[in-house]
């Protein structure tokens, strides 16, 4: 998400593990990257994406494991990406909104 002249952005990510428990848990990670050009392209840590919020969905049959609402704010650009080979079947979503104005009432 290229928040370039925003306000910042709020995060919410679930993992649901499905009837028969994953072997390998699966982990939402968060990544933002500071520069003033292009979004870079997606990928895990290093010289562009720094790691700054990660959780694991453990591996009970079954679990749900949430992030709710984490304001994102001083990053230029932000991704969020799914790690683990489960397995099993696992479901995994991330809902990113940027703010991109402010009003007073």
């Amino acid at each position: 998400l290229d928040l370039r002249g925003k306000f910042g952005g709020m995060l919410t990510a679930k993992i649901t593990n499905g009837a028969t428990g994953p072997t390998v848990q699966a982990t939402i990670q968060v990544l933002a990257a500071v520069n003033d050009s292009s979004t870079p392209a997606a990928g895990g840590e290093g010289s562009n994406w720094k790691l700054i919020y990660e959780i694991g969905g453990g591996t009970d049959a079954n679990a749900v494991t949430r992030i709710r609402g984490m304001p994102i704010y001083g990053f230029q650009h932000v991704h969020a990406r799914v790690t683990g080979n489960t397995g099993q079947a696992v479901t995994c979503e991330a809902y990113m909104t940027e703010f991109s104005s402010v009003s007073s009432a």
